[in-house]
C-alpha cells in the first residue's frame, strides 16, 4: 500500500489555511502535490514557498498555479475552500479533474457534499471532519494550530481506504467512519457553539469558557443544534455535546476562530453552511431556536458592515 501511496498526484483546491497545511504535509511525505488557487496574489506570492512558522521555521516548495490545468493529472483532489465557494470552486475545476479521480472535503459547514455531488459522482467523494487547524498571517505565511484528528467515509470504501493511505503516509491522526455525515454535524454543532461567539464578542477560544454569561448562552446554542440534528436524523446528546465544545474551547484556547478572522479582514464567513445551515435544519422540523437565530442575525449583521477601520 505504501509503494501506490507514493505514486499519487494530490491536487488540492485552495491555498488558504487549510490547503497549505495539508500540501505541508503531503510534500513533506514525498508526495507529489500541487495547488490550484484563483487569486493571482496568493498564486504569485506562494511561489516562493510557504513559509511554515513553528518550534522549527521552515520554508516548504509547493507547485502552484492560478490554472485548474495543474490538478488534471491528479489522482485524489482535497477540496480546500470556504462552504460559499465550494459552487464556484467545483464550476471552476470539475473539468479539470479527471475521470476517476477522488474529491476529498474536509470543510467546515454543512451542504458542502451536497454541492460536490452536483459535480462529481457520490462513489468518488470521500468527505468527513478534521481538528486539525492553522491560520495565515499573509497569503504565504502559515501558522500550524496544533495536532487534531480527521475523520473521513464515504459511499466508496476503496476511495476510503485510498484517501485513509495518504493521510496515514503523511503522518496525519485519521480514522474511518461508516457514517461521516454524524461527524460533519457533531462538527457543526460545536462550530456552532464557539464561531459565532467568538466572532462576535471578539474573544479568542479560551475566553469563551471563562465567563458565565457566555457559557450559558453557548449551552442555549448547542441545545437547540442537538433538537435540529435530531429532527434530521442526528442523534448528539446534548450533554455530550456541550462538554465537547467546552472541551474545544480549552484545547484551542488561544485560537482566533476562523469567523472572527473573516470578520476582522472584513470578508465573507460560514455562518451561513453553519448556523444557518442549522436553522434550516429547525425550521424544516417546526422547531424554535431563536439564540442561533440571534447570533446568526448579529454575524451576518456584521459582515455587512465590513472590515472594522
Amino acid at each position: 500500500m505504501r509503494d501506490a501511496v507514493k505514486k499519487q498526484k494530490i491536487g488540492i483546491i485552495g491555498a488558504g489555511a487549510m490547503g497549505c497545511l495539508h500540501a505541508v504535509f503531503f510534500v513533506k511525505a514525498g508526495l507529489d502535490t500541487f495547488i490550484y488557487e484563483n487569486d493571482p496574489a496568493v498564486v504569485d506570492s506562494l511561489r516562493e514557498g510557504i513559509m511554515v512558522l513553528s518550534d522549527k521555521p521552515e520554508t516548504v516548495s509547493v507547485r502552484t498555479s492560478g490554472d485548474p490545468a495543474v490538478i488534471e493529472e491528479c489522482s485524489t483532489v482535497f477540496l480546500f475552500v470556504k462552504s460559499h465557494a465550494t459552487d464556484s470552486a467545483m464550476k471552476e475545476a470539475a473539468h479539470r479533474i479527471r475521470n476517476g479521480a477522488i474529491v476529498v472535503s474536509l470543510q467546515n459547514g454543512l451542504g458542502n457534499v451536497e454541492k460536490i455531488r452536483e459535480y462529481v459522482p457520490a462513489e468518488r467523494i470521500v468527505f468527513g471532519t478534521t481538528s486539525m487547524g492553522a491560520s495565515k498571517k499573509d497569503p504565504r505565511t502559515l501558522v500550524p494550530g496544533g495536532a487534531g484528528t480527521i475523520i473521513i467515509g464515504g459511499r466508496n470504501h476503496s476511495a476510503v481506504r485510498t484517501v485513509f493511505g495518504i493521510l496515514v503516509h503523511s503522518s496525519l491522526n485519521v480514522t474511518m467512519t461508516d457514517d461521516p455525515e454524524t461527524a460533519i454535524w457533531k462538527k457543526a454543532i460545536v462550530n456552532a457553539g464557539i464561531n459565532p461567539l467568538g466572532a462576535i464578542l471578539g474573544l479568542p477560544n479560551g475566553k469563551l469558557v471563562e465567563i458565565p454569561e457566555i457559557l450559558k448562552l453557548q449551552e442555549l446554542i448547542v441545545a437547540e443544534a442537538v433538537s435540529a440534528a435530531a429532527a434530521h436524523g442526528i442523534q448528539a446528546g446534548s450533554d455530550e455535546m456541550i462538554g465537547l465544545t467546552r472541551d474545544v474551547c480549552r484545547k484551542t484556547s488561544v485560537n482566533i476562530c476562523s469567523m472572527l478572522q473573516d470578520i476582522r479582514a472584513g470578508r465573507k464567513t460560514e455562518i451561513e453552511s453553519i448556523t444557518g445551515e442549522i436553522l434550516k435544519a429547525a425550521a424544516n422540523h417546526g422547531l424554535p431556536a431563536p439564540v442561533n437565530e440571534s447570533v446568526y442575525l448579529l454575524v451576518r449583521a456584521l459582515e455587512n458592515r465590513g472590515a472594522p477601520d
